[in-house]
């Protein structure tokens, strides 16, 4: 992935906004690609003296994060749609 780290490291914002956005979502990916799989390894095979939960446990933890964006952006939706009311009402 060493061309993916070069990409990402030439990150210009003087060029065309399409390629700045590109190459920020590039950086972005990047930057969260390496605590994911170091996650996903250690709850796989563990560390130290600690011998991890299997192969299993990174999707479990993957499914659980999912859930609970999934349960963050329903109330965040929720809660818009409250204040938006409110405020119409309020009218």
């Amino acid at each position: 992935s060493a061309s993916r780290i070069q990409h990402a490291s030439s990150l210009s914002f003087s060029e065309e906004p399409q390629n700045a956005c590109y190459r920020l979502f590039e950086c972005v990916s990047l930057l969260i690609d390496l605590p994911a799989s170091l996650i996903a390894g250690i709850l796989w095979q563990g560390v130290g003296s600690w011998q991890g939960l299997g192969p299993a446990a990174p999707f479990y933890f993957g499914a659980a994060t999912a859930a609970m964006a999934a349960v963050l952006l329903s109330l965040l939706v929720l809660s818009s749609g409250d204040s938006k009311e409110t405020h119409s009402k309020s009218r």
